[in-house]
């Protein structure tokens, strides 16, 4: 729930022109398995979404930003965009686990399809596709790590669609205590 309050706050903000503060991690229970300082562009052909990559699709340099502590993807001049960074930290298998991610209303000159996924390396932790014209929608997942994690294995954002989109992670993270 604190992280719909901190999403709210910030399409508020945002829309205002102002500086917010995010808490750290959803919960005092949890922690955060990224830092906003270090997301890149990750290249198709090292994407654990390559096959996943229209023919041809190409993405202008400016399609990934950080704002505050949230990567956006934003699709108006890309046709699919991976987003990497290493995770800070292991992660056990079975550890209980959750990100928050959202997508702006979604717009598309013809009906089309979007696609978005979270993996750690080559494991997709999350993946969801919505038809498009949508309205905004968020998306608070929980889940347990499906294998063990390796502290610096590259934790990866993909998102592909039709239409020029804005697309949205807050946080991935777990939860202390064994699982």
């Amino acid at each position: 729930m604190s992280h719909l309050l901190c999403i709210a706050a910030l399409a508020v903000l945002s829309l205002a022109g102002c500086a917010a503060e995010v808490a750290e991690g959803p919960t005092q229970s949890a922690y955060t398995l990224l830092d906003p300082s270090l997301w890149e562009v990750v290249d198709e052909t090292e994407s654990a979404f390559r096959d996943r990559y229209p023919p041809g699709a190409s993405c202008a340099v400016g399609s990934m930003q950080v704002e505050y502590t949230v990567l956006e993807l934003n699709t108006t001049d890309c046709d699919a965009i991976t987003a990497g960074q290493p995770i800070n930290r292991a992660v056990a298998k079975g550890t209980p686990m959750g990100l928050e991610f959202w997508h702006l209303a979604l717009w598309a000159e013809a009906p089309a399809t979007g696609y978005a996924a979270v993996a750690v390396g080559e494991t997709v932790l999350w993946e969801m596709t919505t038809s498009i014209p949508a309205d905004p929608k968020h998306y608070g997942v929980t889940f347990d790590a499906p294998r063990a994690l390796q502290a610096g294995e590259s934790l990866q954002v993909f998102v592909t669609n039709h239409g020029a989109n804005s697309w949205k992670l807050l946080d991935v993270y777990a939860r202390d205590g064994t699982p």
